[in-house]
């Protein structure tokens, strides 16, 4: 979860990056200044609204404090969701900012590509609404108005293994079916 993933399906295939692999959303630049992030990724979406990313500047922010250390384990999202949950502004401010940051990603593909749908799935996720309306009044709010209402946003509910499905069902297509040079849709002639 340091990254964000995207995988992007055109006339039944499924678009490939150049080094073969599909892009990154995380990628996606949202400042030229560097002022964004966790200082790997400076300027990035993935140093705003990746898994990692959001727990980090929960970690920041519970330093010297009891919860501090129950952002270390493996349920750190779950108690920085309870802490939003229970009022925590300073915490609530960063689901704001991760919200934000996705819906204007997404408002930028639904500007360039009008996908029929959009389906969000992630550990980030368990923060429903705290991450979800921001990100919805972003999209909104960006999106040219005469594509406003092309792509259905879905949130999929996923498991921990969901990524380890999609690898191989992507290793056994690329074995049984695709051309190794394969790097869109389109093919080479």
């Amino acid at each position: 979860e340091h990254a964000i993933g995207l995988g992007i399906v055109h006339g039944g295939e499924l678009f490939r990056g150049a080094n073969g692999l599909s892009p990154d959303l995380g990628d996606m630049i949202m400042s030229s200044n560097g002022s964004i992030g966790d200082g790997h990724r400076p300027g990035r979406l993935s140093g705003i609204a990746s898994t990692s990313a959001i727990l980090a500047a929960a970690a920041d922010l519970a330093r010297g404090t009891p919860h501090e250390r129950l952002l270390r384990g493996t349920r750190a999202m779950e108690h920085v969701v309870s802490l939003a949950r229970a009022g925590d502004r300073q915490i609530s401010a960063i689901f704001e900012e991760a919200g934000r940051g996705l819906g204007i990603a997404i408002a930028n593909l639904i500007t360039l590509f009008a996908p029929p749908k959009v389906i969000l799935a992630g550990a980030a996720l368990q923060a429903g609404d705290l991450l979800l309306e921001p990100l919805r009044r972003a999209i909104h709010a960006v999106t040219p108005e005469t594509i406003a209402d092309v792509a259905e946003i879905v949130v999929h509910e996923s498991s921990d293994d969901i990524w380890a499905r999609g690898a191989a069902a992507l290793t056994l297509r690329d074995l049984y079916g695709a051309p190794w040079s394969t790097t869109g849709p389109a093919r080479r002639v």
